[in-house]
């Protein structure tokens, strides 16, 4: 089993691997309506949670300088971590339908990775049948 080709995505399936319940760099378990004082109080304090805060944090708009002063944490993961969760906010602008829709419908070139899909992506590729892509 594969750890990851970059931080993001090994820190990700680390992440999930803890408990059943974490779906990743997400604020699990964490009350999205805290007020600022617990969440700085989260951060300043290192424990097993700081992460969930960190990622509240960002989704909050913290800047990485701010996060930096209160947790004393590298920004270069800071940094990594932003760019999970400015993913994350990208991704949510979309339902999956919509995702596929947009994926799988735009014309690709024979030397595009996804024309030499492996035989798991059958399920999608019958998803995008009724648009006509292959």
């Amino acid at each position: 089993m594969a750890i990851g080709r970059t931080f993001e995505e090994s820190l990700q399936k680390a992440l999930r691997m803890t408990d059943m319940s974490i779906k990743g760099f997400e604020p699990n378990n964490f009350d999205p309506d805290c007020s600022e004082e617990e969440l700085n109080s989260y951060l300043s304090v290192a424990s097993d949670r700081r992460i969930y805060a960190i990622s509240l944090a960002l989704a909050r708009g913290y800047s990485v300088d701010k996060i930096h002063d209160l947790t004393s944490i590298d920004p270069w993961f800071l940094y990594k971590l932003k760019r999970i969760s400015d993913m994350t906010a990208i991704l949510s602008e979309y339902s999956a339908e919509t995702l596929l829709r947009r994926r799988c419908c735009r014309p690709r070139s024979r030397a595009s990775p996804t024309s030499r899909s492996p035989a798991a992506w059958t399920p999608l590729r019958r998803r995008c049948a009724p648009c006509g892509s292959r």
